[in-house]
């Protein structure tokens, strides 16, 4: 069976180029933020650019990927587990 235990890292400002439709969201930086940090940014750029969709979302990591072993990683689906077996 497949699992994964994805860890929380943080929160990254998220903008969608379609609004409230459909579509992948862009990062506006790369930086990781706490929630709060996410927050308080999110509300200074909605005052400044109310007509863009932008929000936090969160960004996850599998702790078995590290700088030591940064070659291991996660299988793409749950069929690539089922095709090791």
């Amino acid at each position: 069976m497949f699992t994964s235990q994805l860890m929380l890292v943080g929160y990254v400002l998220l903008v969608s180029p379609c609004g409230h439709d459909s579509c992948d969201a862009i990062p506006l930086t790369e930086t990781i933020y706490t929630k709060d940090e996410c927050t308080v940014r999110l509300d200074y750029l909605k005052k400044k650019r109310p007509d863009l969709y932008i929000f936090c979302g969160e960004v996850l990591r599998d702790p078995n990927v590290t700088d030591e072993n940064p070659y291991l990683a996660p299988p793409d689906s749950a069929d690539d587990v089922f095709k090791q077996q």
